[in-house]
């Protein structure tokens, strides 16, 4: 299988997935908080969840705040309805785990027959 088949197919069940089930489950709810106070409270660090409920380990927000970074250009998009930001978020999270699997896939198919 060529790697760009993959990469759309994986991308599309990413797609279906997302849509069809929009919600987070308890594990991801950290970090989709997280990437929601650095995109829309911003520098206003006084307003962030995590001061609330502390606790978490703060290197966990490493991740979020690359997540947010990508996301940043969009969230200038003034959305009434914060699911659509978060459809965003999720997108571009797909897209990167799809890259790094793909990456992977490139990598093992010099080695591998595959």
């Amino acid at each position: 299988m060529h790697w760009c088949f993959a990469f759309i197919l994986l991308f599309t069940a990413c797609l279906i997935h997302l849509f069809i089930c929009p919600y987070t489950k308890v594990e991801e709810s950290f970090n989709l908080q997280a990437i929601h106070d650095l995109l829309i409270h911003r520098f206003n660090i006084s307003n962030y969840d995590h001061l609330e409920f502390p606790g978490v380990v703060p290197r966990t927000f490493l991740g979020p705040i690359f997540i947010a970074i990508l996301t940043w250009p969009f969230s200038n998009i003034s959305f009434d309805y914060l699911l659509y930001l978060q459809y965003i978020v999720r997108i571009i999270l797909g897209i990167l785990v799809i890259s790094g699997l793909t990456h992977i896939y490139k990598s093992l198919k010099g080695y591998c027959d595959l």
